[in-house]
């Protein structure tokens, strides 16, 4: 959808092409965390930014509290509820102007991204190198934090170049 090129092979979703599917049908099923979780934050705190995904599936407002809710509590990050986020401002050559820091740790960065999506109940979660710039012990909170989700049910894509974080969790290699 965003970038030409010649598309080959095929990825399945239930049995259907997600080619074929519409972004918003996608969005309810798939959720990306980026390798940097900075640059998937739209909101200017933390609540705000787990709710951004439910709002935008227009869930009630009692599922997008109870969603949230349980969001926090599943990634342990209840202290940093409500923190403010930074922003990176860019003139208009795109060149950074401005970066106001998060108040948070590169590990609840993380766990925020995964968070957001985790609110959002998707079936499927993308994770794009999510131990960039984690330390070892953060690495085995995250280890853990997506074990659970697998045991959930959740089904677990992880690009990585680290894998030994991944024995147990991970079903198959590629």
């Amino acid at each position: 959808n965003f970038f030409e090129g010649t598309l080959t092979g095929e990825i399945l979703y239930a049995g259907v092409p997600v080619n074929k599917l519409e972004q918003y049908e996608l969005s309810r099923k798939i959720g990306t965390v980026f390798q940097d979780p900075r640059s998937q934050f739209f909101a200017v705190n933390t609540t705000d930014e787990v709710a951004f995904g439910c709002e935008n599936l227009a869930f009630s407002t009692e599922r997008i509290n109870q969603n949230v809710d349980a969001a926090f509590s599943r990634m342990n990050i209840l202290s940093a509820r409500k923190n403010k986020i930074g922003r990176i401002e860019k003139n208009r050559s795109g060149k950074r102007t401005r970066e106001n820091q998060l108040n948070l740790s590169s590990g609840e960065k993380q766990r925020l991204a995964v968070a957001s999506i985790y609110a959002m109940d998707t079936d499927v979660i993308v994770l794009d190198e999510p131990t960039a710039n984690l330390d070892g012990e953060t690495i085995q909170n995250l280890r853990e934090l997506l074990f659970t989700l697998k045991a959930e049910g959740k089904t677990l894509i992880i690009s990585e170049h680290r894998l030994s974080w991944l024995v147990g969790i991970a079903d198959r290699y590629v």
